[in-house]
């Protein structure tokens, strides 16, 4: 088979590298839109590179400084550099055209590219490495082809004015200042606004917390009484196993009888109509148990795309694979900064749950058991790259029934938010009832029993197991 000719476009990038010897400004117009290796001739990757480089260092850009740089870092040892620099210099009037000449330089680098990544694919499929890594690793390469040689957008804040000031309008007519998608429990919705379109929304909690009921109770209010379109990613439970807490969740039917079976004739008729209600729920599940970053991304694309999504869940951020080569905390960091990426992209708010560390169990008297940021598993990308965080926090686990004030514990979760990038902090309390795994504004079922009519049930840590 004869050698591969690699696409070129030589002309373009002399006219490059001439542009900005002659107007050295013109760098600003290309520097988003190429990088040196996308540049086929090492004469002009090497000029580019000593360009860059005298700019970054804040010096001055000619012949003679360009000529010393390239010498100083050794990019073209048997080369008449001099000749050369003074040579592409004199084929340039203007760096009118650099804009045009970048992008077709660019795009043939992106050929290159894509011949090398199918070159290399096919290489690994006839060696008989794995054909799932093999695909994964392809995906990865196809999504950073597709960035590159992306030119910067910037754009007059009189773009966004119009924008800004229907979202502020649509957040005025709303008496409870909620601009966002509500998740239904009011005290936080007053606190947060709602969740908001781009936001990376991180809810942490030890094992037993509720964290999947928690998002769940969030799911029903808002697919199932609200008709807000979610789609939720669920690496830990079955689809069937969500739906069920659903169905707990709308029917008031005990978890445990459901796995049972064994109902009374009224709650198989609660049962009925709560299985009709949920049907047509716009709620889109994807229960891969081992999906990927890039797996994520797509289909949540698609639901975006295809179904009109508005918001999209995440169960949790430490089964997520990044098909990453460095370490697990590095591996997070990636998936963090990509989920942030997505909600950017997609322009809806993205809510994804997160352990986090067992130093929470370890530590003494009440408020230690509360988390903190710094207890986030196995990354601080995670505090670093969302726009809010909240923790779930049930006193009752560890065996605390009454706060400082002397109230009832006692079926009260805490939703602890620990990071507001646009809003305040401060805790939330919200009804936990465990029967169902669901949780309600604190007004919304009978009050709280008092000392006299304790709920039956008895917790004790590190044995608290939902009913599902």
């Amino acid at each position: 088979m004869s050698e591969i000719i690699m696409p070129r476009a030589i002309d373009a990038e002399r006219a490059v590298v001439g542009a900005m010897l002659i107007e050295p400004e013109s760098y600003a117009k290309v520097m988003s839109i190429l990088c040196e290796d996308d540049f086929y001739d090492v004469r002009h990757k090497a000029i580019f590179k000593a360009i860059s480089s005298l700019i970054i260092d804040d010096k001055a850009v000619d012949i003679i400084t360009v000529k010393t740089e390239i010498e100083k870092q050794n990019l073209l040892p048997n080369e008449n550099i001099p000749f050369l620099v003074a040579s592409i210099s004199s084929e340039v009037v203007s760096s009118a055209h650099i804009v045009n000449h970048a992008l077709i330089v660019s795009e043939v680098a992106k050929k290159r590219r894509t011949i090398e990544v199918a070159e290399r694919t096919k290489k690994e499929v006839l060696s008989g490495k794995d054909i799932g890594d093999v695909l994964e690793e392809l995906g990865y390469s196809v999504e950073d082809l597709a960035k590159v040689g992306v030119s910067s957008k910037f754009e007059h804040i009189n773009t966004y004015i119009t924008e800004a000031f229907e979202e502020i309008q649509a957040a005025s007519k709303n008496p409870e200042g909620i601009s966002g998608i509500p998740c239904g429990f009011e005290d936080l919705d007053r606190v947060t606004a709602g969740f908001q379109k781009s936001d990376l929304i991180i809810i942490g909690g030890r094992p037993a917390m509720g964290k999947t009921a928690l998002l769940m109770s969030m799911v029903y209010n808002m697919s199932v009484k609200n008709r807000t379109k979610t789609g939720v990613f669920s690496l830990e439970m079955s689809g069937t196993q969500l739906t069920k807490r659903l169905i707990s969740l709308t029917s008031e039917v005990e978890g445990s009888r459901l796995r049972s079976g064994q109902m009374s004739p009224h709650e198989f008729q609660s049962l009925d109509a709560s299985i009709a209600t949920i049907y047509d729920s716009p709620i889109y599940i994807d229960d891969t148990a081992e999906i990927t970053l890039l797996g994520i991304k797509a289909r949540a694309k698609e639901m975006v795309e295809h179904h009109g999504v508005e918001v999209i869940f995440i169960d949790y951020i430490q089964l997520v694979s990044s098909k990453s080569r460095g370490s697990r905390q590095e591996e997070v960091a990636v998936i963090s900064r990509g989920l942030k990426a997505m909600a950017k992209d997609l322009n809806i708010p993205v809510i994804v749950l997160s352990q986090v560390s067992r130093k929470v169990a370890d530590r003494e008297g009440p408020l230690g058991k509360r988390p903190q940021l710094s207890d986030l598993r196995e990354s601080g990308a995670i505090e670093q790259d969302a726009d809010m965080v909240m923790f779930v926090h049930r006193p009752e686990y560890y065996k605390i029934e009454q706060d400082e004030q002397g109230r009832d514990l006692r079926g009260i979760a805490e939703i602890i938010i620990a990071k507001h990038r646009n809003g305040d902090t401060g805790d939330i309390r919200l009804r936990f009832r465990r029967e169902l795994a669901k949780f309600e504004n604190i007004y919304d079922t009978i009050p709280m029993p008092d000392s006299i009519n304790a709920p039956t049930y008895t917790t004790s840590q590190g044995n608290d197991n939902l009913p599902f």
